[in-house]
Parts: C-alpha cells; structure tokens; sequence
C-alpha cells in the first residue's frame, strides 16, 4: 500500500489556500500536457469555501472538464443536488467557462434511474484530478456503510464506471462513480475538516474491515495517489 501522505493546517483558511494551490498547478500541468483537464469534485458542504477560492484563481478554464465524484437523485433545483451546489460556488467568476457535466438528469415526467451525461465519457481517459470528502460514518464518495451493491462499488474488478446504489445514511438513491476509475486518478486529494472527522480518518487508517468504513478502499488501494488535507 502506498503511503498516505497527510497534510495538516492550523485553520480552514490555511488548508482552502494551500490546496487550492495545489489543485491549480495539477490541473495547469495536466492542460499542458494533453490540451484538456479532467476534474472530479466531492459535494456537501466541506468544498464550498475551496470551491469559492478555485473561482477566483487564473486558470484556462474552458479547458477543464468538471464532473461529480457522486450525486443524490434529485432534481436540479433541490436544495441537496451536488450539482446545483457546484453550480453556484465553482463555475463562476473565472471558472464560469469550464465545461460541467452532470451525473444525474431530471425528465420532465420525472426523475429517471439512470446517470447522465457524464456516463458518456466514463471510458475516457483517466482523471487527471479527484477531490474526495469523507463522512462520519466513514464513507466517501456514494460508498457508505450498509449500501446494497457496496462490493461491486469498491471491487478493483467492476467493469462499471458509473453506478446506482441505495445505503441505509444515504438519504436518498445515488449515482456514484466506482473504485477503478477514481482509483486510477492523477492525483487524488482526501480534503476533510474538523477534529471529529480526523478521529474517524485516523481510525480509518487502522486496521479493520473495509466495508465497515469504505474510505478505507481508497486509502488501502496500492495505486491509489492520494494526499489528504485536515484542519480542525
């Protein structure tokens, strides 16, 4: 297993600039080295203030290709859609011309079972850029304790990009990117915040069953490139 590398901020705004820095130059460097950036990006509401920060920084934006790690099947207007959230924080001010591609589509009869448009390009190349969140429960993206399908979510073998799935903390149904693809990233970054979560990430960081606190398959992954950013 790859080492985890942590980095540690003494207060969010620290953490927002630094990795926000960061996401900047990985993105810059994947532009110039193939013409294009593919973006992953986490909802709730620990990446707002990033999000907001992101906005603001010089980048070629119309070149970056930004899709959800995950998303609540619901409607665009609902209050809890991941997309309306990156809408309103991410792509605007300098950010507004980077082209989004949703995970879920309402039909006006309806809301239908089925990801959108970014399915379509599930088989590209690979991420260049993933940010993950984490919640208390351990689970990260739309892996969570319990969930119906949760060894085909996080089995290295799944064929699919892209999946439904249904878990007790969930709320709602939810379409989630899978292991291989997130697994398979450029860079990886587990951005979590507060000293309740850093209990859950330390415990996570131990030994124990990995469908007890799913976060556990990314970190375990032995390819996986990832860095973690906290601060309380």
């Amino acid at each position: 297993m790859r080492p985890v590398e942590l980095c540690e901020f003494s207060n969010r705004e620290e953490l927002v600039r630094a990795l926000a820095d960061s996401l900047v130059a990985d993105l810059a460097g994947a532009i110039e080295q193939h013409g294009s950036a593919r973006f992953a990006v986490s909802g709730g509401n620990t990446p707002r203030a990033l999000f907001g920060e992101l906005a603001n920084r010089e980048l070629d934006w119309a070149k970056v290709h930004v899709t959800l790690v995950d998303e609540r099947c619901v409607g665009d207007d609902d209050g809890r859609s991941n997309a309306r959230m990156v809408r309103s924080t991410l792509l605007t001010d300098k950010a507004a011309s980077a082209q989004f591609a949703p995970l879920w589509c309402a039909r006006t009869h309806g809301i239908k079972s089925e990801p959108g448009p970014a399915s379509a390009s599930a088989s590209a190349r690979k991420f260049d850029v993933v940010i993950l969140g984490m919640g208390t429960d351990g689970h990260t993206a739309s892996w969570f304790p319990g969930a119906e399908n949760l060894d085909i979510l996080t089995s290295a073998e799944t064929s699919e990009a892209l999946m439904l799935t249904s878990a007790p903390g969930a709320g709602e149904p939810r379409v989630t990117f899978t292991l291989p693809p997130i697994a398979s990233a450029q860079k990886i970054y587990l951005h979590i915040e507060g000293d309740e979560k850093r209990t859950v990430y330390e415990d996570a960081m131990d030994e124990g069953a990995a469908c007890d606190m799913p976060v556990r398959h990314i970190l375990r992954h032995p390819d996986a490139k990832i860095t973690t950013y906290w601060a309380p």
